[in-house]
């Protein structure tokens, strides 16, 4: 929900307020009955805490300052229930009180509203006519939020229809020069690329201080990557770091990723493979599932983004394992079969990757179910057993994984572990192909002509058997 989160500055302005009348609780003998203002006082008090029932008592403190009508309280409690502060969220109740507090004129309260309907809720479509109005009315009243987005209305980057970036341009600046730290950081990069405004690079640095210096992420990481490049003042690549870091200890992705790339190549600090890949997870899990330790494992195992190290690999995978994460088992069983940062052991490999096959909802147990097959085919560690083969080859194409339909293709057809079935041949082998070519499609402009070249090369590739051994490569190569 892009922004929605800009209006929390104003609420936290508001709970870091210091109180100047005398506390209800301090009282030697406070009223029965609070009035609307005291009641307001108190909530903003409890509100201020972190304590969760403090925040609860608040929220109901604040649903009894709105009995005057005070478009102030009327503002926070929707605000309350718009953040889910102190009671559970509910957009349409916050639209309700933020509403009944705007129709008063209260500037915050308009801006919130025209966000709202700017970018929706859930349970609230979006409405860009309603969006404008609210927002070009309290920015009329100068709330630097509204003027921050009466800016991103004109902005031509965002895809809107009034596309004036003088006027965006007009209001990031009277937001900015209030102190609102995204439209600080907004208006540094507007000098950057000239929007508005003639190139300036002195100009975006300035701004981008301001923001950053705020605590403003986009701040950050923008005053970083001045410093990283040089574009807006002298390339420094501590500060680069500095500020990086500062961005990424706030949560911010992009930054995770420069930092951990710093860390890398030792850019701004001390080469340190380490940190390197605990923020690569970080970035990484903000849009996967992935244990966090497989992921480590997959970095140093990988060797893509920084050195490649299987020792540290193997331990991570191990972590992982621990937690019965199959693609960590998998991965382990990869490692002893094919001797990598330990002695190669095929009882070991043979242990793992049963133990991979346990998960039936993950690619790597089914890489894992073909590995046996393969273990099988070959006679590692197991008496050799083409049937034994066949059944996890089965197991592993029945979950859809091309490499063992291909290798299930030619049991039918040499009649390897199983009857010789020509026409099961042909089915599996369409199966894998298929999603061969799908794969390709990008790249071959003929369907017909690269579904023959992908038949041509796979009926090149298959041999009569005449042996076990020769049964064994037509299967496990």
């Amino acid at each position: 929900m892009k922004a929605a989160g800009s209006w929390m500055m104003k609420l936290s302005m508001i709970l870091s307020a210091p109180l100047v009348i005398t506390p209800l609780w301090a009282e030697a003998n406070p009223p029965a009955v609070m009035t609307a203002p005291q009641a307001f006082t108190q909530a903003i008090h409890n509100l201020k805490s972190q304590n969760k029932d403090d925040q609860a008592r608040g929220f109901m403190k604040m649903q009894q300052a709105v009995s005057g009508g005070n478009p102030k309280a009327e503002y926070n409690l929707g605000a309350l229930y718009h953040e889910g502060l102190g009671t559970a969220q509910d957009f349409l109740q916050a639209r309700y009180w933020i509403e009944k507090s705007a129709e008063q004129g209260y500037p915050a309260a308009e801006a919130l509203l025209g966000n709202i309907y700017h970018f929706g809720r859930k349970g609230i479509p979006e409405d860009l006519e309603k969006a404008f109005y609210w927002t070009e009315k309290a920015a009329r009243l100068g709330d630097p939020f509204a003027e921050y987005n009466m800016a991103r209305f004109y902005n031509p980057q965002n895809g809107n229809e009034r596309v004036d970036p003088d006027t965006a341009f007009y209001w990031m600046e009277k937001s900015a020069n209030q102190g609102f730290h995204p439209a600080e950081s907004a208006l540094g990069r507007f000098y950057r690329d000239g929007q508005g405004t003639g190139k300036d690079p002195q100009k975006a640095a300035f701004w981008y201080n301001r923001a950053a210096e705020g605590g403003n992420i986009q701040g950050q990481i923008d005053l970083a990557m001045a410093y990283y490049h040089g574009d807006a003042t002298e390339k420094d690549s501590k500060k680069a770091f500095y500020w990086c870091e500062k961005a990424a200890n706030q949560g911010s992705e992009e930054a995770e990723e420069q930092l951990a790339e710093m860390y890398h190549q030792g850019e701004g600090t001390q080469k340190d493979d380490d940190k390197a890949a605990e923020y690569y997870q970080k970035a990484w899990a903000k849009h996967h599932f992935d244990n966090p330790a497989t992921v480590m494992g997959d970095l140093y195992f990988e060797g893509q983004k920084i050195d490649r190290n299987y020792p540290k690999a193997l331990a991570w995978y191990q972590k992982a394992a621990a937690q019965n994460d199959s693609r960590a088992e998998n991965a382990i069983g990869n490692i002893y079969y094919s001797g990598l940062a330990v002695p190669q052991d095929f009882k070991q490999a043979l242990v793992w990757y049963r133990k991979a096959t346990a998960d039936f909802y993950h690619t790597q147990a089914y890489d894992a179910e073909m590995k046996l097959g393969d273990m099988y085919s070959k006679g590692q560690v197991v008496p050799q057993d083409f049937k034994q083969a066949f059944s996890w080859y089965e197991r592993s194409a029945r979950h859809h994984y091309k490499p063992a339909e291909i290798k299930l293709s030619t049991l039918y057809e040499k009649g390897i572990g199983v009857e010789k079935n020509k026409e099961q041949a042909v089915y599996w082998h369409r199966k894998a192909f298929d999603k061969a070519f799908a794969e390709i499609d990008d790249r071959l402009d003929d369907h017909a002509q690269g579904m023959a070249m992908l038949y041509q090369a796979a009926e090149d590739a298959k041999k009569d058997a005449a042996s076990p051994k020769a049964k064994e490569d037509a299967v496990s190569n």
